[in-house]
């Protein structure tokens, strides 16, 4: 994410969150994102959805 300069309150913006519910979950501590997340984002950000469903 950081290489495509974004940032975690930008995730949390795009799903309607917190940047505690995405911190959670790139760091593993928290459920993994949903397809339906990892799809917001990449339509959103225009990234590989490769990056949230690691």
């Amino acid at each position: 994410m950081a290489e495509h300069g974004v940032k975690q309150v930008d995730v949390a913006q795009v799903l309607d969150t917190t940047g505690n519910y995405v911190n959670k979950k790139i760091n593993g501590t928290g459920s993994d994102f949903t397809l339906y997340e990892a799809r917001r984002l990449v339509r959103h950000f225009g990234m590989p959805g490769s990056i949230f469903l690691q």
